[in-house]
């Protein structure tokens, strides 16, 4: 697997107006995988530019191999997606009933509640 490297972002069509993005950010080590967060950042920055060109929204599930992980994603999407006005719904798969896979939406996106002009941007439970 020469053609893939960390931090690189591949798009394949699946069909018309449906996109699926592989996001190279996992690190294989001697005796362990992680979530490598400085690739992750590389691949969604590639990501965002391609969603801001197309007027994309994005849909993933939940990162991560633990709590901490997915904070450190969290951020990563704000930082990556949020900072770009890049629609985004992430789904979080509940782990009690694998058989069901029961999904729960949560959308990462701006918020549309009025308030002060200097919005925050947030991520709601849907």
């Amino acid at each position: 697997m020469d053609d893939v490297r960390l931090g690189q972002c591949h798009l394949v069509d699946y069909k018309p107006g449906l996109s699926v993005a592989l996001l190279v950010c996992i690190k294989r080590g001697p005796s362990s995988i992680k979530l490598d967060s400085n690739s992750l950042e590389e691949a969604l920055l590639a990501l965002s530019k391609y969603a801001v060109d197309n007027d994309e929204v994005i849909h993933m599930p939940r990162i991560g191999f633990s709590t901490s992980d997915w904070y450190g994603v969290e951020r990563l999407l704000r930082k990556c997606l949020l900072s770009q006005d890049i629609r985004t719904r992430v789904y979080y798969f509940s782990k009690q009933n694998k058989k069901s896979m029961s999904k729960r939406p949560v959308s990462v996106s701006n918020s549309n509640k009025p308030g002060p002009s200097n919005q925050r941007k947030t991520i709601e439970r849907c």
